[in-house]
C-alpha cells in the first residue's frame, strides 16, 4: 500500500473489540500494529492484549490428564480495542460471515483476520500478562491454604480422636473405682474385742506353773 498517503483525522463512526487470531511474533509491537491501522486509515487503536497460542495439538498425554500447555513459536493471537474511522470496515467486521482481511503495508503476503471479539475482557491497570502473573500467584496461595487447612482438619480429627479416648478411659476408671467401693462396702466389719479379765486368769496360770505363787 502506499506510505505516502496523506495523513487525516477524520471523526469516529464506531468504537469496537476486535480479535486477530494469528499475528507473527515479530509483529508484537502496539506502535507497529497501531501503525497499520492508522495508515490505512481504518482506525486508532486503543490498547492490545496478546495471547500465547496453545501449539500442543501434536503432542500426547496419558489418559485422564491435560496436555501441556506448549507456546507456539512463530504466532500468537492479538485482542484489540478500535476506534474506528472506516465505517466500511467497522461494518464488515460487524457483519458475519464476513471476514475482513488486512493486508500489511510492507509484506502484501501477509495478513490479519479482524473479527469481532466476543468475550472482551474489561479493562484493569495490568495488562494482561500481569493478570495471569498475579492470577497464579493467587492461586498459588489458594493451593498453600487448601493444604494448610487440610493439615489443621487432620490434626483436629486426630485431638478429637485423642479427646474420645481420654474420655473412654476416664469413664473405665471410674467404673473401677465404683466397684472396687462396693466390694469393700460388702466385706465384714472384723472388730477385735480386749477382755482385761482373759489376760489376768492367764497370768495367773502362768504365774503358778512357773512357781511364783
Amino acid at each position: 500500500m502506499n506510505n505516502n498517503r496523506t495523513q487525516v483525522c477524520p471523526s469516529v463512526v464506531g468504537q469496537m473489540d476486535i480479535y486477530i487470531p494469528r499475528v507473527h511474533r515479530s509483529r508484537l509491537s502496539f506502535p507497529f500494529i497501531a501503525s497499520v491501522f492508522t495508515q490505512n486509515n481504518i482506525g486508532h487503536v486503543e490498547h492490545i492484549d496478546f495471547v500465547e497460542i496453545n501449539a500442543n495439538h501434536r503432542t500426547t498425554s496419558e489418559p485422564g490428564t491435560e496436555p501441556e500447555f506448549v507456546k507456539h513459536p512463530h504466532i500468537v493471537s492479538a485482542f484489540v480495542k478500535v476506534s474506528f474511522w472506516d465505517l466500511k470496515t467497522l461494518d464488515a467486521i460487524r457483519c458475519p460471515p464476513n471476514l475482513h482481511k488486512l493486508f500489511l503495508y510492507d509484506h502484501l503476503d501477509e495478513h490479519w483476520l479482524l473479527l469481532p471479539n466476543k468475550t472482551p475482557i474489561d479493562r484493569t491497570v495490568l495488562n494482561i500478562h500481569q493478570v495471569a502473573h498475579y492470577t497464579a500467584e493467587v492461586q498459588t496461595k489458594i493451593d498453600d491454604l487448601t493444604k494448610t487447612v487440610d493439615n489443621l482438619t487432620k490434626q483436629n480429627q486426630e485431638i478429637a480422636k485423642m479427646v474420645e479416648m481420654l474420655l473412654k478411659r476416664d469413664v473405665e476408671t471410674r467404673a473401677e473405682l465404683d466397684a472396687l467401693k462396693a466390694q469393700a462396702q460388702r466385706q465384714p466389719n472384723v472388730s477385735i474385742v480386749y477382755n482385761a479379765n482373759a489376760d489376768a486368769s492367764r497370768k495367773l496360770t502362768s504365774d503358778c506353773l512357773c512357781g511364783n505363787s
